[in-house]
C-alpha cells in the first residue's frame, strides 16, 4: 500500500492460477519490450482495484483470463469489486485483453461482474488496444450488472477495438449496467465499439440507462 513500483517485462510468459500480476491499491509503471502474456485461471491478468497503473513502452501484451465462471476483469478489478483507480496504457504499447477459455462476465479493461468502473481509464499516445468484455461485461468500462460512473478517454493516435460478447456495451457499462460518467473520443483517435446483441456500441449495456456525456471530436 502506497508503494509505486517501476516494472519493465521484456518477453515474459506469466501464468498464474490468481492474478498474474497484482497492483491491487498501490501504484505501477509498467514497461513493455518484446512480446508478453499474462494468464490467469480464476483472477485478473493484471489486477488494478484503487491503485494506478500505467502500461508504457513499445512492447506488446496480451492480457488473458481462463476458467470457468472467472468473472474478473482482464485488466482491472475481481468480482463483486469496484475500479475506483486508474488504468492509463500510452506510449507505443499494443495491448490485448481477452477471454483465452471458460465463461464469466467481467470487462475486458475495467471492472469485474457486478463491481462498479468509477476510476479513470485513457487511452492515448499511439497505443493500440483491443479490449474484449467477457459475455456481458464491457470491453473498456464496467463488468455485468456494473455501472460506469467514472472516466473513460481515449485520444493521441491511440487505435482501439472494444466490444462485448453479449449484452455489455462496446464501451460503457456492462448489462443491466447504467452509464453515468464521462466518455470521451478525440485527437486523431481511431475506435471502433460494438455490443454484440442488447449492448450499445458505445453507451449502456443491455437494460441500462445512459445519464452522462459522450463526446466525439478532433479528428
Amino acid at each position: 500500500g502506497g508503494a509505486t513500483a517501476d516494472v519493465t517485462i521484456e518477453n515474459v510468459n506469466i501464468s498464474s492460477g490468481g492474478d498474474a500480476i497484482d497492483v491491487g491499491s498501490s501504484s505501477a509503471n509498467i514497461t513493455l519490450k518484446g512480446k508478453n502474456k499474462l494468464f490467469s485461471e480464476s483472477k485478473s491478468a493484471l489486477h488494478v482495484s484503487s491503485g494506478d497503473v500505467t502500461i508504457d513502452g513499445g512492447g506488446s501484451l496480451e492480457a488473458e483470463i481462463g476458467g470457468n465462471d472467472n468473472d474478473s476483469a482482464k485488466i482491472g478489478s475481481h468480482e463483486n469489486e469496484d475500479m475506483s483507480g486508474s488504468i492509463h496504457i500510452t506510449g507505443g504499447a499494443t495491448v490485448t485483453a481477452k477471454r483465452d477459455s471458460g465463461y464469466g462476465d467481467g470487462a475486458g479493461i475495467g471492472s469485474g461482474n457486478n463491481g462498479d468502473m468509477s476510476g479513470s481509464i485513457t487511452i492515448d499516445g499511439n497505443a493500440n488496444v483491443d479490449a474484449i468484455g467477457s459475455y456481458d461485461g464491457a470491453g473498456i468500462g464496467a463488468g455485468d450488472g456494473g455501472k460506469m460512473s467514472g472516466d473513460i478517454t481515449i485520444g493521441g493516435n491511440a487505435q482501439v477495438t472494444a466490444a462485448s460478447e453479449s449484452d455489455g456495451a462496446g464501451i460503457g457499462s456492462g448489462w443491466t449496467g447504467d452509464m453515468s460518467g464521462n466518455i470521451t473520443i478525440g485527437d486523431s483517435a481511431q475506435v471502433t465499439a460494438w455490443g454484440d446483441d442488447e449492448g450499445a456500441g458505445i453507451g449502456s449495456g443491455g437494460e441500462g440507462a445512459v445519464s452522462g456525456t459522450i463526446t466525439i471530436g478532433g479528428n
